[in-house]
C-alpha cells in the first residue's frame, strides 16, 4: 500500500500497526525482540519479512508471521550486516562489510558475492 508499517516485538509476539495508524495486529509469538531480528522484503512479494541471524543460520519468517524458512548458511550476525536491496530487483538483500571489503547475499540465499574492496566496517 506504500506505507511504513510500525513493527514491535518485546519478546512474547511481534505486532504491527498497518501505516502507523492502525491498532496493533498480531501477527506471531516469538520470544525473538526487536534488536535481534531485521525487516525486509527477502522473498519479493512485497511485503516485510523478519530476518533472523542466529550466528550459523539465516532465519526468514515471511510476512512476520510464516515460517521459519531457512535461507542460508552464515555466521554473520545483525552486528556485521544490513538489509538493501543492493542489485535493484525488488527484493531485499544481505549486505556485509568487513573491512576489507564490501559483499552481498543476493535475497539472502546466495553465497557472499564480493562487490569492492572497502576499509569500511560495521
Amino acid at each position: 500500500d506504500g506505507k511504513v508499517d510500525v513493527f514491535h516485538a518485546n519478546g512474547t509476539g511481534w505486532w504491527v500497526s498497518y501505516g502507523g495508524t492502525t491498532g496493533w495486529n498480531f501477527l506471531a509469538s516469538s520470544s525473538l525482540t526487536v534488536s535481534q531480528v531485521a525487516l525486509g522484503d527477502l522473498n519479493g512479494d512485497g511485503q516485510a519479512d523478519v530476518f533472523y541471524p542466529d550466528g550459523a543460520n539465516w532465519w526468514l519468517f515471511p510476512s512476520g508471521s510464516g515460517g521459519p524458512a531457512f535461507l542460508h548458511v552464515s555466521a554473520s550476525t545483525l552486528a556485521n550486516t544490513e538489509l538493501a536491496d543492493v542489485d535493484g530487483d525488488g527484493r531485499t538483500d544481505v549486505f556485509h562489510a568487513n573491512g576489507t571489503g564490501w559483499w552481498v547475499s543476493y535475497g539472502g540465499v546466495t553465497d557472499w558475492n564480493f562487490l569492492a574492496s572497502s576499509s569500511y566496517t560495521f
